[in-house]
C-alpha cells in the first residue's frame, strides 16, 4: 500500500537549520539571568564579632589622634606622655615617646609574679608553702584592710592577689624574699628588662616599649606555661583601680592590667607625678594591647590624659 508521505506513521526531515536570531536572544537571556541572581538571592548573614577587614591607614589615623591628645595635653601643663599601642588581631603598632624614661614604680609587680610563677612551676611543692610577714621597713599603709599583719603566714596566692589586685608593698616584698637567688633577675632579662634592676633600690628608669613588651610576652605565652599564664592574666583583669585607662573604656569591659604612681615632692611643678597604667583591652574581633605612661603636676591631669587616650583606642573607627 503506498503510503503519503505526509503521513504521520513517516516523516520525512530535512537538514536542520539554526536560526542566529535564536541562538543570540538565548544566549542573552541567560547572562541576563547570571547578573540578576544575587539581586533575587538572600544576603549571606554578616558575623558581627568576626574581625573585619581594616583600612590600611586606620592605625596611621589612629597614632595622629592620640598625638593630637598629648600634643594638647603637654601644652596645658603635662610635662611628658608615652603610648605604646598594638591590635592583637592585625599586629598593626605604633609607638609614641618611645625614648622617655620613666620610674615604672608598682608596675614591677608584673614581673614578680610571672618570676614567681615559673619557680612554683619547677617547684610545685612551693604553692603550698606558707610565707611568714616579719618585715617592718615595708613602706605602706599598715592599716589598709589589704595590708600584712606582723607575725602573720600568708599562703603565696594571697600574696599574688594582693600584690596584683590591691598592688600592695608588702605582699611584693614577702613573695619575692621566698625566690630562689637570681629567680627575679633571670625573669627580667627573659622580659627583656635590665637584670641589675631587679635588685635596685630605687625605681629603675624604663621605656613605654619596655612595660608593653611584658603584657605582649605573656600574652604570646612566652613567659608561662598555659594555665598560669591565664591565672595570672585573670588576676589583671581583676586589678582594683578604676582610673586610667579603665575609665575611658565601657563598664563591664575586660582589662587585664597593671598600674604605677610614683610622686617626687622636690621635683620640678610639673614633673611631680608619674601615673602610668598598661593593659590588654578585649574587644570582640580586635582586642588591643595599650600602654600609656605620663608624668605632670598632679594625679587627676594624669588619671585624665590617661583616660582619654585610652577612649581614643576603644572608639576609633574600624579598630
Amino acid at each position: 500500500m503506498h503510503r503519503d508521505s505526509a503521513s504521520p506513521l513517516h516523516t520525512h526531515r530535512g537538514p536542520t537549520r539554526r536560526n542566529p536570531g535564536r541562538i543570540a536572544l538565548a544566549i542573552s537571556l541567560i547572562l541576563l539571568g547570571f547578573f540578576l541572581r544575587p539581586l533575587f538571592e538572600p544576603a549571606a548573614a554578616v558575623d558581627r564579632h568576626a574581625p573585619q577587614a581594616h583600612p590600611a591607614n586606620v592605625v596611621g589615623d589612629l597614632q595622629r589622634e592620640v598625638q593630637a591628645i598629648a600634643t594638647r595635653r603637654l601644652a596645658t601643663g603635662m610635662a611628658q606622655v608615652a603610648v605604646v599601642y598594638q591590635n592583637l588581631s592585625t599586629g598593626e603598632e605604633f609607638q609614641l615617646g618611645d625614648k622617655l624614661l620613666f620610674n615604672p614604680a608598682s608596675m614591677l609587680k608584673l614581673p614578680a609574679a610571672v618570676a614567681w610563677l615559673r619557680y612554683v612551676e619547677r617547684q610545685p611543692q612551693a604553692r603550698a608553702q606558707l610565707l611568714r610577714f616579719t618585715m617592718t621597713a615595708v613602706r605602706e599603709s599598715y592599716t589598709d584592710p589589704h595590708a600584712l599583719q606582723v607575725g602573720q603566714s600568708y599562703m603565696p596566692t594571697d600574696m599574688l592577689e594582693r600584690m596584683i589586685r590591691w598592688s600592695r608593698n608588702d605582699a611584693k616584698a614577702l613573695l619575692v624574699s621566698a625566690l630562689p637567688p637570681h629567680a627575679l633577675a633571670e625573669t627580667y632579662e627573659l622580659l627583656g628588662l635590665n637584670p641589675e634592676q631587679a635588685v635596685m633600690q630605687d625605681d629603675p628608669a624604663v621605656t613605654v616599649g619596655q612595660m608593653a613588651g611584658l603584657f605582649t610576652a605573656l600574652q604570646a605565652g612566652r613567659v608561662l606555661e598555659p594555665k598560669d599564664t591565664s591565672y595570672l592574666l585573670d588576676m589583671l583583669a581583676q586589678t582594683d583601680f578604676e582610673y586610667g585607662l579603665r575609665a575611658g573604656l565601657p563598664p563591664q569591659t575586660r582589662l587585664a592590667h597593671k598600674w604605677g604612681r610614683r610622686v617626687h615632692l622636690d621635683g620640678p611643678k610639673n614633673e611631680r607625678v608619674q601615673l602610668h597604667d598598661c593593659g590588654i583591652v578585649e574587644r570582640s574581633g580586635a582586642p588591643f594591647l595599650l600602654c600609656v605612661m605620663t608624668r605632670g603636676d598632679s594625679d587627676s591631669e594624669c588619671r585624665a590624659t590617661i583616660a582619654e587616650i585610652a577612649a581614643a583606642a576603644w572608639n576609633w573607627p574600624a579598630l
